[in-house]
């Protein structure tokens, strides 16, 4: 299955240089810009967000703190990392257009150091797109752990959740813990825009609004 994702992740990756911000893109981009968005969490993997300066973020995400306005839940198609020393550097889609992932060149080059001395090989590591698929560990997990905790003790005042259906776990608890916690102020506002209404009768209490349709 390897070839098909590495297909799929370069296809992804020319559409999303295509892509323009839409509307709502551009509603967020002012509101930081305006220094009115604390924080925008994405499950989006396609870097649009991240390409306007107001909603920049920072790969790999410091676990102590000082975190960008931008967290994102599943990576992005923007970089790629070796699994074995955890090289990071920009996509490359030219290098995925076979089954096997490309070695890493900074493992290359530590191996062939070492063989030049007489040290044994410590084997070449390969690359992948920073992304998290289903059930994978999320190497910023710690610190997505941390900056939800903060951002829910801080008690911010609105919470708008917007093209999500709200069907992953860690999403679900985070949306669920933000709503309580935003309407227990008197002027705490909770609303959900999105197509379809959110998953699961627990959400039937949590917004002050429900827009059903388009985020635009």
């Amino acid at each position: 299955m390897t070839l098909p994702f590495h297909e799929m992740v370069r296809s992804l990756s020319e559409e999303a240089a295509k892509t323009k911000p839409t509307a709502f893109h551009e509603m967020l981009a002012r509101l930081g810009t305006e220094s009115r968005l604390k924080r925008l969490y994405t499950q989006n993997i396609d870097g649009i967000e991240t390409s306007m300066g107001p909603l920049a973020t920072e790969v790999p995400l410091d676990i102590k703190g000082g975190w960008p306005v931008t967290i994102q839940l599943h990576g992005s198609i923007e970089k790629m990392v070796c699994q074995k020393c955890r090289f990071l550097c920009d996509f490359n889609g030219d290098m995925f257009t076979e089954a096997d992932p490309p070695a890493c060149k900074e493992c290359e080059g530590h191996d062939q150091a070492r063989l030049a001395t007489g040290q044994r090989s410590h084997g070449i590591g390969r690359m992948r797109p920073r992304i998290v698929l289903y059930n994978e560990h999320n190497p910023d997990e710690e610190a997505i752990t941390s900056v939800m905790n903060s951002d829910i003790k801080s008690r911010p005042r609105v919470l708008i959740v917007a093209g999500t259906s709200l069907k992953i776990p860690g999403v679900r608890r985070l949306v669920k813990s933000l709503c309580a916690t935003i309407r227990s102020r008197k002027d705490g506002v909770t609303m959900f825009i999105n197509n379809e209404p959110p998953s699961g009768k627990e959400f039937d209490d949590c917004f002050d609004l429900i827009v059903q349709g388009s985020c635009d």
